[in-house]
């Protein structure tokens, strides 16, 4: 709604010079057979999944409607500083800090291009793509991804990269990430297998009604650069605190 309200004066642009005129031209009169190769003699780079959905708004509502290409843009952008939020939240743990997150992206002077230039959806694309793959990846945290979740981010990562080639970015993160977690599953493996049959629990039957009654404690370990850390705690089962 932000972005919607600070952002509104997009509308009021005319397709009359630079990037917008040329795409607008181009759609105009490009043929279906055309959407794979786009233009190599304007644009170099390959991304035809900006071009085709610019394609298909103009078949829809042909040249009289730009606005619908700038409302398209002002959408992918709106959702962009979306999971920039709340990326920043889940990650920090804060909801103040996925506000100030997704804020900083909406007043960054550098992202203002996706805005007025209609072929800039290539970057929105490829933005939105990597940040839906990348809030999949943190859930998932440390466990193997889900066969839906792995569907969701091979094509998110393909439409991303079709869309421009921060796409290709996003996968190498990934993958850098994917590589860390998997160094940590021969640890993992070894100390699950070393404690043999698990003990009975303890505290059947037990009823635990005052502090200091009952406490337990949890040893983990946490990925970081360069291998990982260990994180020891123990709580008081009464009052749910941290003691130790």
């Amino acid at each position: 709604g932000a972005g919607a309200v600070l952002y509104s004066p997009i509308f009021d642009i005319l397709p009359l010079r630079g990037d917008n005129l040329y795409v607008l031209a181009w759609v105009d009169q490009a043929s279906p057979q055309s959407l794979l190769q786009v233009d190599p003699q304007i644009y170099a780079e390959w991304r035809p999944l900006a071009y085709l959905t610019i394609w298909l708004e103009h078949r829809l509502v042909q040249l009289n409607a730009v606005a619908m290409h700038h409302t398209v843009n002002l959408s992918l952008f709106a959702l962009c500083a979306t999971l920039i939020c709340r990326l920043a939240r889940e990650i920090a743990g804060s909801l103040p800090a996925g506000i100030v997150a997704g804020a900083i992206f909406l007043i960054d002077m550098r992202t203002i291009e996706s805005l007025i230039w209609i072929v800039e959806r290539q970057t929105l694309i490829a933005c939105v793509c990597g940040l839906l793959t990348l809030l999949i990846a943190w859930r998932a945290d440390t466990r193997l991804l889900t066969r839906p979740e792995w569907l969701a981010t091979v094509t998110l990562l393909i439409a991303g990269a079709l869309g421009k080639e921060y796409g290709l970015a996003f996968a190498s993160a990934l993958a850098v990430h994917g590589a860390a977690i998997r160094r940590l599953d021969p640890v993992y493996e070894q100390a699950a297998a070393s404690l043999g049959a698990p003990p009975p629990y303890l505290l059947r039957g037990v009823a635990i009604d005052r502090p200091d009654q009952v406490w337990s404690a949890d040893i983990t370990y946490l990925p970081v650069v360069g291998g990982f850390m260990y994180l020891a705690a123990t709580i008081d089962w009464f009052s749910r605190y941290v003691v130790a």
